[in-house]
């Protein structure tokens, strides 16, 4: 993965490429800046979802791998008032999406499986956002498991402390 900045004028202020001992990143999906003016980014490291951390300069100050069969970081949102991050995450061998809360050092402080209990479907990719009052919202595609079929669109709205559903369309 090669990240790049350039500032307002569109003039390069620097490269840093991150390479891996194994394989590069295969896919970058979502890009934020955080609050000390680094970059946090998520993606796909070799078939295991993958988060990254840099300072300001691009140098990566840690790397979060996410285990068990997880393959895809969808999209991260850093968290201004609370600190940390939160992450959404794709599990193909169970169809599941992931919704993580961690630190500002990329530890987990909670997780959940995201299914839409009012239909019983699961979610084959989620976009994550901030609600006026701090919380989350997801945003997803909804489809069945057994059939593979897209339902539709799904939101939902979680609380940040915990990830316990506050509502969900």
């Amino acid at each position: 993965c090669v990240l790049i900045k350039y500032n307002a004028n569109l003039t390069l202020e620097w490269r840093q490429l991150h390479p891996n001992s194994v394989t590069t990143l295969t896919s970058l999906l979502s890009i934020k800046q955080t609050a000390d003016g680094g970059f946090i980014y998520t993606g796909e490291l070799a078939n295991v979802a993958s988060m990254v951390k840099t300072d300001a300069q691009g140098v990566i100050e840690w790397r979060r791998l996410f285990n068990n069969n997880i393959v895809l970081a969808h999209d991260v949102v850093v968290l201004p008032n609370q600190g940390g991050y939160a992450a959404t995450v794709w599990q193909p061998n169970l169809d599941v999406i992931h919704l993580y809360r961690l630190d500002t050092l990329g530890r987990t402080l909670w997780n959940i499986n995201l299914k839409d209990s009012l239909t019983n479907t699961t979610f084959s990719f989620a976009h994550l956002n901030i609600s006026q009052d701090g919380n989350l919202v997801i945003g997803t595609t909804k489809r069945t498991w057994s059939l593979h079929t897209t339902l539709g669109i799904g939101l939902s709205k979680h609380h940040i402390n915990d990830g316990r559903v506050l509502w969900e369309q």
